[in-house]
């Protein structure tokens, strides 16, 4: 059934298109429609503006089964919903499971990964120039308050952009600026019924937590807090954009792709600005195809600074799970990480006396410090990467030793009875084989093992009724290390 009539946020849609040139007459474009308001509003939305600019409309249906029956009926309502509509429709159904390992267990990873595939296809099938998403003004705000808290820069504080581009397919986002609300109100006026995601109402994700509880409560501070936020990120997008055509520039002008790693003189990092140097070396590694979420400032921070000092002149600083940074004297290369030049390394450190281990070979830092027991406030007990221990205890005296494993290492885990193996415990965590020669381990001064950060620590030195001080130590990592 064709689409007639046009409502007024059909109108703003086609306003922000052309302001934008999102789309080119005549373009033909897959949308990605999961069945929720949001991409549903936007197929009916562009089918409704189909004949005035002569676009023509499939959509994309992604089935992840990972939600039983309730998947099933999204995908059966968006076959139905396309045969209104008159648009086309390449559903497909992924195995999000069998992609788990590849993206370090993590579930919207991994669906994300398979979803896009899945887009590709389509679009390829359609001989679609763009693929559109129902990203919305309030999807703006959460990634914006998400990436602040993240520590991102002026990049990643542009938030959502309009136009981007993931490994060649384009991707459009006409709804920036249309609320939430206004999408669900727009399915209402046209008896859309559209489906709703059970699994966006769990807090397990990070994202959910701003969107049902953050960004909530900032709204209630300041109404009109989320307008603030998209127009911010806006401007900060504009902005961006020309920072990175300089960037881009300069990038082309330095570097040189030679096999599977791109090099370029230190001198030509130094001679840009600090803020466009920053942009060079996320270009370089958006170039080595790493998931943008794993380019954070931290990571750019560290080799723009290595870059920059005067020693160390030769270095290595991993990037990902495989691709690392080297600076041999005024030579840079970014280029494919060569596991098997992962030297053992060993750290004495006096657990009294507080202080921070950088361990640059897996993007981490160790972090530790004595409290009284008074102030002491025990981190979450699932947490991991935090460990505690009796300062004063005999079994936890100084020196420690933060090293790499060792054939052989057991350590008598707390909570169980006997030893279990390094080894045992790595393989029972799921730490990828690659990984586990640049994994950290604690021991005391004997050689004893107190602590496999992110996984168990030992029986020794437990905080008692009888602590006065706390030893607290914390491994922090880059959050895409088992990627």
């Amino acid at each position: 059934m064709a689409v007639r009539g046009v409502d007024e946020l059909e109108r703003q849609v086609e306003r922000i298109v052309a302001e934008r040139k999102l789309f080119e007459r005549g373009e033909r474009i897959v949308v990605g429609v999961s069945g929720g308001p949001d991409s549903v509003a936007l197929l009916r939305i562009l089918c409704a503006l189909r004949e005035r600019h002569g676009y023509a409309i499939a959509a994309a249906h992604v089935n992840h089964a990972l939600r039983g029956d309730e998947s099933d009926r999204e995908e059966a309502y968006v076959r139905e919903l396309c045969d209104r509509l008159g648009a086309v429709c390449y559903a497909s159904r992924v195995d999000v499971g069998g992609r788990l390992a590849a993206h370090g267990n993590n579930v919207q990873a991994a669906a994300r990964a398979v979803r896009f595939e899945a887009f590709r296809a389509a679009a390829s099938a359609w001989g679609a120039g763009a693929t559109a998403l129902g990203h919305h003004a309030d999807d703006q705000a959460e990634t914006v308050l998400m990436r602040l808290l993240r520590g991102a820069g002026a990049g990643g504080l542009a938030g959502i952009r309009y136009v981007s581009e993931v490994n060649g397919l384009k991707l459009v986002r006409p709804l920036l600026r249309i609320t939430k609300t206004e999408l669900e109100a727009y399915c209402e006026r046209h008896g859309l019924h559209p489906r709703f995601d059970s699994s966006n109402a769990k807090r397990t994700y990070f994202r959910n937590r701003v969107r049902l509880d953050l960004l909530p409560y900032i709204m209630k501070l300041r109404p009109g807090a989320g307008d603030s936020i998209r127009r911010a990120a806006e401007l900060s997008a504009d902005e961006d954009e020309l920072l990175d055509t300089l960037a881009r520039q300069r990038v082309r002008a330095a570097a040189k792709r030679e096999g599977g790693a791109i090099r370029a003189e230190r001198k030509a990092f130094l001679e840009a600005h600090i803020a466009l140097q920053r942009r060079m070396i996320k270009i370089i590694l958006n170039s080595l195809k790493l998931d943008e979420n794993a380019i954070d400032f931290a990571k750019v921070e560290r080799i723009r600074e290595a870059i920059a000092a005067e020693a160390p002149t030769t270095l290595e600083l991993r990037t990902s799970a495989e691709t690392a940074f080297r600076r041999s004297y005024e030579m840079l290369e970014w280029g494919p990480y060569r596991a098997d030049d992962a030297a053992p390394y060993e750290y004495p450190i006096d657990p009294l006396a507080g202080g921070v281990l950088p361990l640059e070979s897996m993007n981490g830092t160790l972090e530790w410090s004595v409290v009284p027991i008074e102030r002491f406030a025990p981190p979450d007990a699932e947490d991991a990467y935090a460990a505690w221990f009796d300062a004063d205890a005999d079994d936890a005296r100084g020196p420690w030793v933060v090293r790499t494993r060792r054939p052989g290492d057991r350590m008598a885990a707390f909570g169980l009875n006997g030893s279990k193996s390094v080894k045992d415990i790595f393989v029972d965590g799921k730490l990828p084989k690659a990984r586990r020669d640049v994994w950290p381990v604690v021991t005391d001064k004997a050689g004893a093992l107190l602590w496999v950060p992110g996984f168990r620590r030992s029986s020794a030195a437990p905080v008692t009724g009888r602590t006065k001080r706390v030893a607290l130590l914390r491994l922090r990592r880059d959050e895409n290390f088992f990627e």
